[in-house]
């Protein structure tokens, strides 16, 4: 297929274009920044709207979402009404988050209406309600994204796995404030890439689904392989500490319609373990750390 990808300079964009070309999708690339100086391959909105016109495109992936921690962020929402109604009579998928649901307390259904309790998941619910005012468009809520950060500086290591690893490779010590027994779920691109083609191929009824579970581990599982991948990368005798936090919703979404059509995630935590030994190995000498002997 041949697939507009919207967002496509950000960490998550550029993983989900590996993921698509490696699967064999031809992709054209925009961003809100286009037209961008020596990047003629990133496409203005015009652009777009040509290819479109001309039959030439299968679907559009938006993966330049309001809570990406830009200065830009703010212009998101203008941008994503411009592409939406381009993009009408052909297929549309707006990558969110599952952080939208955060605010219930108990089950829910997987197209449950956001409620949102941070800044971030607010954001991400009115996006998707400004995207599901299309015809076509449909909305990929994402449990715990596993995007492989640029560097140590980058916004992705502030959420899981990233930030546990850096603070056992930078002090040595890995502090959990949630039980070992709570529970995490992460997909990876070729996982999101899978579920936005079985939404081309057949649009969900509900519009809105979840692509999970995917890789289910208790937070001592993820700790233990972090601190593996500190071993493995040089710096052994990582310790860990867990708290009693187990967060203010105890909300669960069973596996919906992606998997009644087949969709499993394909990530282990052995995956996990070997994309974070490579990441320090690769970035070892700009985290910065306490000093304290390695090995």
């Amino acid at each position: 297929m041949r697939i507009v990808l919207a967002g496509a300079l950000g960490e998550v964009g550029r993983s989900l274009h590996a993921a698509l070309t490696a699967r064999g999708h031809e992709v054209d690339v925009t961003s809100s920044r286009a037209p961008i100086a020596g990047k003629p391959e990133v496409l203005a909105l015009d652009e777009v709207t040509g290819l479109v016109d001309a039959g030439q495109i299968d679907a559009l992936v938006h993966a330049g979402g309001p809570g990406d921690h830009r200065e830009i962020a703010r212009d998101v929402p203008v941008w994503s009404q411009q592409l939406a109604d381009v993009c009408s009579e052909i297929p549309a998928i707006l990558i969110s988050t599952t952080r939208v649901l955060e605010g219930y307390e108990q089950a829910v259904a997987e197209d449950s209406l956001g409620k949102p309790l941070t800044e971030y998941a607010r954001a991400n619910t009115e996006h998707e309600q400004l995207w599901l005012t299309q015809p076509r468009a449909q909305v990929l809520r994402l449990v715990n994204y596993l995007c492989i950060p640029n560097g140590p500086e980058s916004p992705q290591t502030k959420l899981l796995p990233w930030s546990l690893l850096l603070e056992g490779w930078s002090t040595g010590e890995i502090v959990v404030r949630s039980g070992a027994d709570k529970a995490k779920e992460f997909i990876d691109a070729e996982d999101v890439v899978r579920a936005v083609e079985a939404l081309i191929r057949q649009p969900a009824p509900e519009r809105v689904v979840v692509a999970g579970p995917g890789a289910q581990m208790s937070m001592q599982t993820l700790v233990e392989a972090c601190v593996l991948a500190c071993s493995l990368a040089g710096r052994s005798g990582v310790g860990a500490s867990f708290g009693n936090e187990t967060g203010g919703s105890q909300w669960s979404i069973a596996p919906g319609w992606l998997v009644e059509q087949g969709w499993a995630s394909n990530l282990t935590s052995d995956r996990m373990t070997e994309e974070m030994t490579g990441w320090l190995v690769e970035w070892d000498s700009t985290i910065p750390h306490n000093g304290r002997d390695r090995g």
